[in-house]
């Protein structure tokens, strides 16, 4: 066998794993677009105490997760713990993703999260 014969083997090799990982990338976005939500975005919010303080204050992870299909963007969530309000302006949250956010709040007091506005894309 000569060393062309050889390369050509091992050319129709490479070419063939590169075939199947670009049809294994193709055939997962196909997946995905398809099995994906659709629809506007559906938001989800959850705070949990980490367990820090800071010139006693605790600080809390606010996280917001997209269930929905579209994207949510400029997200401004307002965050109520008796007399203090904060709001956290989160840049977007893609479909099927989570964005986290760190707040301070006073001690002894659960705070309420509300999304006061987005824009969707």
């Amino acid at each position: 066998m000569s060393t062309r014969e050889r390369r050509n083997g091992f050319e129709l090799v490479v070419l063939a794993a590169s075939l199947i990982a670009i049809a294994g990338v193709i055939g997962g976005l196909a997946y995905y677009g398809i099995t994906s939500g659709s629809g506007p975005a559906e938001l989800e919010t959850s705070m949990i105490d980490t367990g820090k303080r800071v010139d006693g204050e605790k600080v809390y992870s606010l996280t917001v997760k997209n269930k929905g299909g579209t994207t949510a963007e400029d997200l401004i969530v307002e965050v109520t713990a008796g007399e203090v309000t904060l709001e956290v302006d989160i840049r977007f949250v893609t479909k099927g993703d989570t964005e986290e956010a760190f707040v301070m709040l006073p001690e002894g007091i659960e705070p309420q999260v509300k999304i006061v506005s987005y824009t969707e894309h």
